[in-house]
């Protein structure tokens, strides 16, 4: 039950991190691209809502092959790896691809769901379900205050090395 703790901890610190520039894009897009149209975070939004969509199918199928804590090590390094290329990008267009691929890779900590109730009998389900969606809304809300405080104390471009 240890190991589902640690997952439960990991979701909440995945989910923070995703949540930490939400509502700050519109100011940096303005800032380090010169983007002030409004549409532009929600046509960006909307490609990452629809990244984690196309990826998830992705990640299961790759799951039944893959170890989960193996994937999950993988991609994490390499959403680590794409925050970094996002860190030091100047240009709008690889902004918005190398971020994209960040979120794809990202997407596969949703494997920790399915993987957690494997991991747990039965009668917990419901428990570490519940335990979860919680997490993931705390993380949400977390994400958006401890982003607020962050960027207070570094630019808007350095929250990516936080990712």
């Amino acid at each position: 039950m240890k190991q589902v703790r640690v997952l439960v901890v990991m979701t909440l610190l995945a989910v923070l991190s995703d949540y930490l520039l939400h509502p700050f894009y519109p100011h940096l897009f303005r800032e380090r691209f010169g983007v002030e149209d409004p549409r532009a975070v929600g046509y960006y939004f909307t490609a990452l809502c629809g990244a984690v969509m196309v990826a998830f199918p992705l990640w299961a199928y790759l799951s039944r092959r893959v170890p989960v804590l193996r994937m999950l090590v993988i991609t994490q390094g390499l959403a680590g790896l794409l925050a970094l290329g996002c860190y030091f990008t100047a240009d709008y267009a690889q902004f918005w691809a190398i971020s994209l691929v960040m979120v794809l890779c990202k997407g596969s900590y949703l494997l920790v769901y399915p993987y957690a109730l494997q991991l747990c009998p039965e009668y917990k389900h419901a428990t570490l379900i519940g335990t979860l969606t919680v997490m993931v809304h705390l993380g949400g809300i977390l994400g958006a205050v401890v982003g607020g405080y962050v960027l207070e104390a570094i630019t808007l471009r350095s929250a990516f090395i936080i990712m």
